[in-house]
């Protein structure tokens, strides 16, 4: 069950990132190894993209892309086709290295008229399916696009939502240390028609040729955009979830201490 009968869905999976957060790495964040030493049964080691892997195939979503930048070919080497994930699993390089929807928009020509469902690779959260009840909300609200939502103390290094007692988003702040918001956003599910739109938009701002002088390109900034065109946004609230961004360090040795 994919949450959505009539209209199949993709994962994707944006891993064209420097993952210059975590400083000098041998290799990739994505296969980054994560080690929970609870499990002393020698399958206690997993790596960081797991997580976001297993919501797809906990929601049925068997077709996946990873986008990957040239030098990254240890993720391709790491998951191979997916079987082990039970998931069919293809990879697509990065085009334009403006952001993570740029990344994500690698894979337009792959998608056709399917839902999408995306996380970051980097999250961890604490519920393994997220998407089955996102696709959810996604086909009986008739939005545009849904976003999780999980509360969040650090909110300067997030995106947090403002949403109404229908889970529908108001306003979206992205990154602001003094914002007066309580809950993040970390995965998302959208249909068609905000991928086309997603294209669209980002082919506008291509053109107008500024894109090396930009700050970086949020996919938060896409949302805000589509939601100023009209387009119904919508939450599904774990409102006791946690969420951290294992691809910084401090969140990285909170989650995994060292130990004597």
């Amino acid at each position: 069950m994919n949450g959505n009968e009539k209209t199949p869905v993709v994962g994707l999976v944006p891993a064209a990132g420097q993952g210059s957060r975590l400083g000098r790495i041998p290799c990739s964040k994505e296969v980054f190894p994560l080690v929970d030493p609870a499990l002393a049964d020698g399958k206690g080691m997993t790596v960081m993209a797991d997580g976001l892997l297993s919501a797809f195939s906990a929601a049925g979503i068997e077709q996946v892309y990873f986008v990957i930048r040239e030098g990254k070919w240890d993720i391709p080497a790491y998951f191979g086709d997916g079987s082990e994930h039970g998931l069919n699993i293809g990879y697509l390089m990065m085009g334009l290295p403006w952001g993570t929807p740029f990344t994500l928009d690698q894979a337009y020509p792959f998608i056709g008229d399917r839902i999408v469902a995306t996380g970051f690779p980097d999250m961890r959260f604490e519920q393994v399916d997220i998407f089955t009840p996102m696709l959810r909300r996604l086909g009986d609200s008739g939005a545009d696009v849904v976003l999780a939502a999980m509360p969040q103390a650090n909110r300067d290094k997030w995106d947090m939502v403002a949403f109404d007692d229908t889970q529908r988003v108001l306003r979206i702040d992205i990154k602001q240390p003094d914002t007066d918001l309580a809950y993040c956003w970390f995965a998302a599910v959208w249909t068609p028609r905000f991928t086309r739109f997603m294209h669209d938009h980002l082919a506008a701002l291509a053109a107008a040729g500024n894109l090396e002088t930009m700050a970086e390109i949020y996919v938060g900034n896409v949302v805000q955009a589509a939601m100023a065109a009209g387009f119904d946004v919508r939450c599904e609230v774990f409102g006791d979830g946690v969420v951290a961004d294992l691809g910084t360090i401090a969140e990285l040795c909170r989650a995994h201490p060292a130990r004597r």
